[in-house]
């Protein structure tokens, strides 16, 4: 009962939306805005709109190094950074980073270090949580956290994440 041709519209609005670096740039700066005033934690690079456009994007240089080479004691530092910035998302912006792939995940080194320990790049792909789904977010959070399996689950559904006919018992 999945609704296929709903998943790929879904799929080719994002896909054409992950081409346009001007609505890219627009994404990065709100990001950017929302969790340097919140946190200081996460760092995402500024924007410069004076040379960018809707086929390329310009932002700020920094030195990090992709998650995917970290160490995996680094990778167990950032991942507790990235989990309450995610949250963060989730709850504070009700928009998320929806590639937040190891190559898309930096620890910044260097002089840039001092910014913060991870790093957010690429917000070609990001997804807002509507108005009247954010509180089952927030409770689907909470029962994952619970581990409280079977509301998680309704959550799911109720979020259309799996269908209204979900063998429950099966799950």
């Amino acid at each position: 009962d999945t609704d296929m041709a709903g998943l790929v519209e879904a799929w080719a609005a994002g896909f054409y939306d992950e081409l346009d670096f001007e609505l890219e740039g627009q994404r990065q700066t709100h990001f950017r805005q929302e969790l340097l005033a919140n946190t200081s934690r996460c760092y995402v690079p500024e924007v410069f709109q004076e040379y960018s456009s809707r086929r390329m994007l310009v932002s700020e240089w920094v030195d990090g190094v992709r998650l995917a080479n970290c160490t995996p004691e680094d990778i167990q530092q950032l991942t507790e950074v990235g989990a309450e910035v995610f949250l963060f998302q989730l709850l504070h912006m009700a928009s998320f980073h929806g590639d937040p792939h190891p190559g898309n995940l930096l620890q910044l080194t260097g002089a840039d270090a001092a910014k913060g320990p991870l790093c957010l790049i690429d917000f070609g792909l990001v997804a807002n949580i509507p108005l009247e789904d954010r509180a089952t977010v927030a409770c689907a959070i909470v029962h994952l956290a619970d581990c409280n399996w079977p509301m998680l689950l309704e959550a799911f559904i109720d979020l259309k994440i799996l269908p209204t006919n979900t063998d429950r018992p099966k799950v």
